[in-house]
């Protein structure tokens, strides 16, 4: 909760003052938006891929399939599972970790799936 963008004295006051907002998605939908996300677009991919292909590889793949130089979905299982704390990514690291919403007391949780009611609930505020 833009913990490096703020002084702590700054933080105090947004979180007692300002309406407080979270937006969640279903974990599951989530997971895939980032595998989609992450490990079909080039830039990214190059710094994982070899890691989690190397660490999480089993079995051979097809040479002609698409996950011959990325991870299947299966290994990007693998990895976010055993890795969600250390090297977690904002993609997929779970939301008690990266919203902290036990410790901030958001005052409205407005779902993705759901955004065009949730924000009409919420506008009335």
């Amino acid at each position: 909760v833009f913990t490096k963008v703020y002084k702590e004295e700054q933080r105090k006051f947004m979180l007692n003052t300002y309406h407080k907002v979270l937006a969640v998605r279903h974990p599951v939908l989530r997971l895939i938006s980032a595998y989609k996300d992450k490990f079909f677009d080039i830039l990214y991919s190059q710094r994982h891929n070899e890691h989690i292909i190397e660490t999480y590889r089993t079995a051979p793949v097809d040479p002609f399939s698409p996950y011959v130089n990325r991870p299947t979905w299966l290994e990007f299982m693998h990895f976010v599972l055993e890795h969600e704390k250390s090297q977690g990514d904002v993609h997929w690291m779970r939301y008690e970790s990266l919203c902290q919403p036990c410790k901030h007391n958001y005052d409205s949780i407005i779902k993705l799936e759901t955004i065009d009611e949730d924000v009409k609930d919420f506008l009335r505020f």
